[in-house]
């Protein structure tokens, strides 16, 4: 990217680009937690405040949830808006943290949190043991997602290995 920039080019030059092509790499960068990366594309015209096509999120909200709070303090440093997370979005980085604690309190105070499939669904594909406190406090594993499928669906691939015994401590209703 550096080599087609002249020193001063911005790069966000369209005002009729439906989404400049900095703003879009911006959300892609902030999530990778590429710092010099996110300070050159804000340096060469990228909006502090852009938002991924993807997931909605903006490019700060993005580096929140990600635990990359050296890129959210740049972005701000930037002028980027600083919205605080919801609720689910707590509960997702809190989980990501495996800080169960603050998870349980979550759970607590918003029961509907159990009835995000995509958490469990998202959790499922690289953190069994999280995935089965979740389970342990109230969610259901045969709850479709977005796309029909339950968390057994995603998570039993060709590729991966299917476990031959379940723990203990899985409830009984679960399966």
């Amino acid at each position: 990217m550096q080599y087609g920039l002249k020193a001063g080019d911005r790069a966000n030059w369209s005002p009729d680009d439906e989404e400049p092509i900095f703003d879009f790499l911006l959300s892609q960068v902030a999530a990778q937690g590429k710092l010099e990366l996110v300070r050159f594309l804000l340096e060469h015209g990228a909006s502090p405040n852009a938002v991924s096509r993807y997931n909605h999120h903006s490019a700060h909200a993005i580096a929140q949830l990600t635990g990359r709070t050296e890129i959210a303090d740049l972005l701000e440093q930037f002028g980027a808006r600083v919205e605080p997370l919801g609720i689910e979005d707590q509960f997702r980085v809190a989980i990501d943290r495996h800080d169960q604690e603050l998870a349980g309190a979550l759970l607590r105070q918003h029961p509907q949190l159990l009835q995000d499939s995509e958490l469990l669904s998202d959790c499922a594909m690289y953190d069994v043991d999280t995935c089965l406190w979740l389970v342990q406090q109230g969610y259901d594993i045969s709850t479709p997602n977005r796309s029909g499928q339950t968390v057994l669906h995603s998570s039993v691939k060709p590729s991966r290995t299917i476990p031959t015994s379940m723990p203990a401590s899985l409830p009984l209703s679960c399966c």
